[in-house]
């Protein structure tokens, strides 16, 4: 919305419902980005936030940025992406 601060008001572990705008998606999807892309490609697929490997190996997907947040920490912590795939 141009012109109109919308706070991110999602709180951990609160899902993003239809209801909520598409700036709080945004937000959310752009902070799993800064944290993660590096070894993830990070998207939204018909409102469902969605982690590609960039190994190739898997893709999460998550109703919730926080689910895919846990997902991709237990993911990462048991397969961590290689370097060289992300340099």
């Amino acid at each position: 919305m141009p012109g109109v601060y919308v706070p991110n008001v999602a709180q951990r572990g609160q899902a993003v419902s239809m209801g909520q705008s598409s700036a709080v998606q945004f937000s959310q999807l752009q902070d799993l980005r800064f944290h993660w892309g590096e070894a993830y490609g990070i998207h939204l697929d018909n409102g469902e936030f969605v982690a590609a490997r960039r190994d190739g190996l898997r893709e999460l997907r998550a109703r919730t940025a926080e689910g895919l947040r846990e997902l991709i920490i237990s993911d990462y912590s048991a397969n961590k992406v290689p370097r060289e795939v992300t340099e």
